[in-house]
């Protein structure tokens, strides 16, 4: 065991692969709950940060006119974990879109509230899928690919080669 942990690119690789363990864990449970952290920060400015539907998600909201909408004032603040019902952000009443682009699972739009206060909202989504894939081939990379053997080929004389070796190893 003590040979496999040698080496820089097997400790990277493993550090890799747990990173995508944990975001595929977290891709699966988003799949049945929604888990959010939600902050007021300087004025009427609410930020969101959440996985929920496959996604990791980020939102703004900004009341731009009129009294403090209601929504700010009920929305929990803090961490907040629930069962998915619908779609994220998808099911606000009054959300005018003005620009949106939505692509294989990612989301990037900006539109507002429209309500007795207008409401600035951006959303970013980006799915798990891109982050756990990539995350996955390079440590398999990491893994597989090993810099010590390449070195050996290339060589002809065996002193050359056991000096490499003895040189790869520390």
């Amino acid at each position: 065991m003590g040979e496999f942990s040698k080496g820089w690119r097997r400790k990277i690789g493993c550090v890799t692969l747990l990173l995508s363990l944990a975001f595929m864990g977290g891709w699966m449970r988003s799949v049945v709950i929604e888990d959010s952290l939600t902050a007021q920060c300087e004025g009427l400015v609410m930020i969101f940060i959440g996985s929920k539907n496959q996604g990791l998600i980020w939102a703004k909201l900004q009341e731009t006119i009129g009294p403090q909408h209601p929504r700010f004032a009920r929305h929990p603040q803090g961490w907040a974990s629930r069962t998915n019902a619908i779609g994220p952000f998808d099911g606000i009443d009054g959300y005018s879109t003005q620009q949106r682009w939505r692509f294989c699972g990612f989301r990037f739009e900006e539109g507002e509230l429209l309500s007795p206060a207008r409401i600035g909202l951006t959303i970013r989504i980006i799915p798990y899928w891109s982050v756990v894939f990539p995350l996955t081939l390079i440590s398999l990379w990491l893994f597989l690919s090993s810099p010590a053997n390449r070195l050996r080929r290339t060589t002809m004389n065996p002193h050359q080669t056991m000096e490499l070796e003895s040189w790869a190893r520390s």
